[in-house]
Protein backbone atom coordinates (compact mmCIF):
# COMPACT_ATOMS: atom_id res chain seq x y z
CA UNK A 1 0.00 0.00 0.00
CA UNK A 2 1.44 3.63 -0.71
CA UNK A 3 -1.40 5.66 0.74
CA UNK A 4 -3.82 4.81 3.59
CA UNK A 5 -6.72 6.56 4.70
CA UNK A 6 -9.38 6.57 7.52
CA UNK A 7 -12.68 9.01 8.04
CA UNK A 8 -12.40 8.33 11.67
CA UNK A 9 -14.84 7.36 13.80
CA UNK A 10 -16.55 8.60 17.16
CA UNK A 11 -18.24 5.39 18.87
CA UNK A 12 -17.98 1.67 18.55
CA UNK A 13 -21.13 1.52 16.04
CA UNK A 14 -18.93 3.43 13.39
CA UNK A 15 -21.98 5.88 12.68
CA UNK A 16 -21.91 7.58 10.16
CA UNK A 17 -22.20 11.37 11.59
CA UNK A 18 -22.53 14.44 10.00
CA UNK A 19 -18.90 15.19 10.69
CA UNK A 20 -17.78 11.34 9.76
CA UNK A 21 -19.74 11.87 6.53
CA UNK A 22 -17.77 15.39 5.65
CA UNK A 23 -14.53 13.13 5.99
CA UNK A 24 -15.44 10.56 4.08
CA UNK A 25 -16.26 12.68 1.05
CA UNK A 26 -13.31 14.38 1.12
CA UNK A 27 -11.39 11.09 1.07
CA UNK A 28 -13.21 10.06 -1.58
CA UNK A 29 -13.17 12.76 -3.75
CA UNK A 30 -9.53 12.72 -3.23
CA UNK A 31 -8.54 9.26 -3.83
CA UNK A 32 -10.15 9.97 -7.40
CA UNK A 33 -8.12 12.38 -7.61
CA UNK A 34 -5.14 10.46 -7.10
CA UNK A 35 -6.01 7.36 -9.03
CA UNK A 36 -6.58 9.69 -11.87
CA UNK A 37 -2.81 10.35 -12.10
CA UNK A 38 -1.88 7.11 -11.81
CA UNK A 39 -1.10 7.20 -7.91
CA UNK A 40 -2.13 3.28 -6.89
CA UNK A 41 -2.15 1.04 -4.31
CA UNK A 42 -4.18 3.06 -1.87
CA UNK A 43 -6.11 1.34 1.32
CA UNK A 44 -8.89 2.38 3.80
CA UNK A 45 -7.26 2.01 7.59
CA UNK A 46 -8.95 0.06 9.93
CA UNK A 47 -11.59 1.84 11.68
CA UNK A 48 -12.18 0.39 14.37
CA UNK A 49 -13.03 2.76 17.38
CA UNK A 50 -10.32 2.95 20.27
CA UNK A 51 -11.82 5.24 23.12
CA UNK A 52 -7.87 5.99 24.11
CA UNK A 53 -6.70 8.04 20.47
CA UNK A 54 -6.62 11.67 19.86
CA UNK A 55 -8.66 11.51 16.98
CA UNK A 56 -11.96 8.91 17.78
CA UNK A 57 -12.02 11.72 21.11
CA UNK A 58 -12.30 14.75 18.25
CA UNK A 59 -15.29 13.03 15.94
CA UNK A 60 -17.60 11.58 19.19
CA UNK A 61 -17.22 15.79 19.89
CA UNK A 62 -18.49 16.27 16.35
CA UNK A 63 -15.22 17.12 14.71
CA UNK A 64 -14.40 15.64 11.27
CA UNK A 65 -11.02 13.72 11.47
CA UNK A 66 -9.18 12.53 8.26
CA UNK A 67 -6.06 10.18 8.73
CA UNK A 68 -3.80 9.58 6.23
CA UNK A 69 -0.73 7.30 6.41
CA UNK A 70 2.37 6.79 4.01
CA UNK A 71 2.73 3.47 2.91
CA UNK A 72 5.75 1.79 1.36
CA UNK A 73 6.30 1.89 -2.05
CA UNK A 74 10.03 1.06 -2.34
CA UNK A 75 13.03 0.16 -0.08
CA UNK A 76 14.70 3.24 -0.44
CA UNK A 77 15.26 4.16 3.00
CA UNK A 78 15.00 7.95 2.19
CA UNK A 79 11.35 6.93 1.26
CA UNK A 80 11.62 9.88 -1.36
CA UNK A 81 8.76 8.61 -3.65
CA UNK A 82 6.36 7.89 -0.58
CA UNK A 83 7.26 11.54 0.85
CA UNK A 84 6.49 13.12 -2.66
CA UNK A 85 2.72 11.33 -3.13
CA UNK A 86 1.60 11.87 0.91
CA UNK A 87 2.56 15.69 0.18
CA UNK A 88 0.53 15.86 -3.07
CA UNK A 89 -2.47 13.97 -1.19
CA UNK A 90 -2.19 16.24 1.45
CA UNK A 91 -2.76 19.15 -0.87
CA UNK A 92 -5.44 17.89 -2.82
CA UNK A 93 -6.92 16.87 0.40
CA UNK A 94 -7.05 20.52 1.80
CA UNK A 95 -8.05 21.65 -1.41
CA UNK A 96 -11.32 19.44 -1.21
CA UNK A 97 -11.56 20.67 1.91
CA UNK A 98 -11.50 24.36 0.74
CA UNK A 99 -14.15 23.73 -1.67
CA UNK A 100 -16.09 21.10 -0.19
CA UNK A 101 -19.29 19.70 -1.91
CA UNK A 102 -21.49 17.00 -0.38
CA UNK A 103 -21.80 13.71 -2.60
CA UNK A 104 -22.99 10.54 -2.50
CA UNK A 105 -20.46 8.93 -4.83
CA UNK A 106 -17.04 10.29 -2.92
CA UNK A 107 -19.19 8.25 0.06
CA UNK A 108 -18.97 5.36 -1.98
CA UNK A 109 -15.69 5.59 -3.71
CA UNK A 110 -14.32 5.67 0.19
CA UNK A 111 -16.07 2.67 1.26
CA UNK A 112 -15.06 1.11 -1.85
CA UNK A 113 -11.38 1.32 -0.88
CA UNK A 114 -10.02 -1.93 0.30
CA UNK A 115 -9.12 -2.05 3.75
CA UNK A 116 -5.25 -2.18 4.69
CA UNK A 117 -3.87 -5.39 5.71
CA UNK A 118 -0.20 -6.47 6.82
CA UNK A 119 0.10 -8.83 3.64
CA UNK A 120 3.12 -7.68 1.54
CA UNK A 121 6.67 -9.43 3.35
CA UNK A 122 10.65 -8.81 3.11
CA UNK A 123 11.11 -11.94 0.87
CA UNK A 124 9.23 -14.90 -0.20
CA UNK A 125 10.62 -18.35 -0.61
CA UNK A 126 9.06 -20.19 -3.04
CA UNK A 127 8.60 -23.89 -3.18
CA UNK A 128 10.84 -25.22 -1.19
CA UNK A 129 10.20 -28.69 0.13
CA UNK A 130 9.79 -28.83 4.63
CA UNK A 131 11.07 -31.39 6.46
CA UNK A 132 7.91 -33.27 5.88
CA UNK A 133 8.52 -33.60 2.23
CA UNK A 134 5.96 -31.42 1.19
CA UNK A 135 6.70 -28.18 -0.94
CA UNK A 136 5.69 -24.65 0.42
CA UNK A 137 6.37 -20.74 0.97
CA UNK A 138 8.26 -19.16 3.38
CA UNK A 139 7.53 -15.52 4.13
CA UNK A 140 10.04 -13.42 5.96
CA UNK A 141 9.15 -10.34 7.32
CA UNK A 142 11.83 -8.03 9.83
CA UNK A 143 13.93 -11.67 10.41
CA UNK A 144 11.46 -13.01 11.09
CA UNK A 145 8.98 -16.29 9.68
CA UNK A 146 6.07 -14.47 9.00
CA UNK A 147 4.03 -17.18 7.41
CA UNK A 148 4.32 -20.69 5.74
CA UNK A 149 2.74 -22.66 3.44
CA UNK A 150 0.17 -21.28 0.58
CA UNK A 151 1.42 -17.62 0.38
CA UNK A 152 -0.38 -16.29 -2.91
CA UNK A 153 -2.09 -13.15 -0.94
CA UNK A 154 1.22 -11.81 0.04
CA UNK A 155 3.42 -9.60 -1.57
CA UNK A 156 7.13 -9.09 -0.92
CA UNK A 157 10.04 -7.26 -2.12
CA UNK A 158 11.96 -10.17 -2.88
CA UNK A 159 11.21 -13.73 -3.90
CA UNK A 160 13.99 -16.81 -4.10
CA UNK A 161 12.76 -19.98 -6.42
CA UNK A 162 13.62 -23.08 -4.11
CA UNK A 163 12.58 -25.85 -6.02
CA UNK A 164 14.15 -28.92 -5.58
CA UNK A 165 16.10 -27.34 -2.39
CA UNK A 166 15.01 -28.19 1.23
CA UNK A 167 15.54 -26.58 4.53
CA UNK A 168 18.11 -27.52 6.83
CA UNK A 169 15.68 -27.55 10.32
CA UNK A 170 12.20 -27.66 11.46
CA UNK A 171 10.79 -24.38 11.36
CA UNK A 172 8.11 -22.40 12.84
CA UNK A 173 6.21 -19.20 12.27
CA UNK A 174 7.89 -16.03 14.47
CA UNK A 175 11.37 -18.09 14.91
CA UNK A 176 13.94 -15.66 14.06
CA UNK A 177 14.74 -16.70 10.49
CA UNK A 178 18.24 -18.58 10.91
CA UNK A 179 18.62 -21.91 8.85
CA UNK A 180 20.22 -22.81 5.31
CA UNK A 181 18.45 -24.10 2.26
CA UNK A 182 20.51 -27.03 1.38
CA UNK A 183 20.43 -28.81 -2.39
CA UNK A 184 19.41 -32.55 -2.80
CA UNK A 185 23.50 -33.10 -2.88
CA UNK A 186 23.15 -31.63 0.89
CA UNK A 187 25.51 -28.61 -0.60
CA UNK A 188 24.16 -25.42 1.56
CA UNK A 189 22.86 -22.84 -1.52
CA UNK A 190 21.90 -20.34 1.02
CA UNK A 191 22.27 -19.23 4.74
CA UNK A 192 19.65 -17.42 6.74
CA UNK A 193 20.87 -15.41 9.55
CA UNK A 194 17.65 -13.46 11.25
CA UNK A 195 16.10 -12.96 7.89
CA UNK A 196 19.09 -11.83 5.99
CA UNK A 197 20.17 -14.15 3.08
CA UNK A 198 23.76 -15.23 2.37
CA UNK A 199 24.06 -16.94 -1.26
CA UNK A 200 26.90 -19.81 -1.10
CA UNK A 201 28.39 -18.27 -4.48
CA UNK A 202 28.96 -14.86 -3.32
Amino acid sequence: VWLSFLATVGDERKRETSARKKSMNVIGATVKQLRKRGIKNIARYNDDFEPRAFGDNFVKSGTAVILIEAGCASRDESKFFERKIFFFALLLALGNIADFQFSVKNISAYNNMPENKELFLDLIIDKIKLQNGKAAQIGIRNGKIEAIGDLSIYGSYERIDARNNFLSIQILPEQKASFEIIDKNGRVVVTFKNGIARFANG
